[in-house]
Formats: C-alpha cells, structure tokens, sequence
C-alpha cells in the first residue's frame, strides 16, 4: 500500500477517534470501532458515577 496521506496519519496521532477510524478502515470492519467507541463512553460513565 504506497498511498498513504500525511494529514491522515496526522489526524490519527492527534485524536485517538481518528486512529480507530483507520484502525477498522484497515479491518475493512466499522464494528471494531463502534465496539472500542462505546467501551470507551461507557468506561468513562461509569468512572465519572463513581
């Protein structure tokens, strides 16, 4: 895979959403990123409940 955009990798080293988007771009899949989304959200819910 030659093609590879700077400002993609940019945004993937700058936001952590980013980096999951081309991570389940990689996979070909948008479930793994929706799974690691939500862990994330209701992880963050939960210790902000505590």
């Amino acid at each position: 895979m030659k093609f590879r955009p700077i400002f993609f990798h940019m945004y993937t080293i700058r936001h952590s959403s980013y980096e999951c988007l081309s991570f389940s771009f990689h996979l070909h899949s948008a479930f793994s990123c929706l799974f690691l989304f939500y862990y994330d959200f209701f992880n963050s819910l939960k210790s902000a409940f505590k």
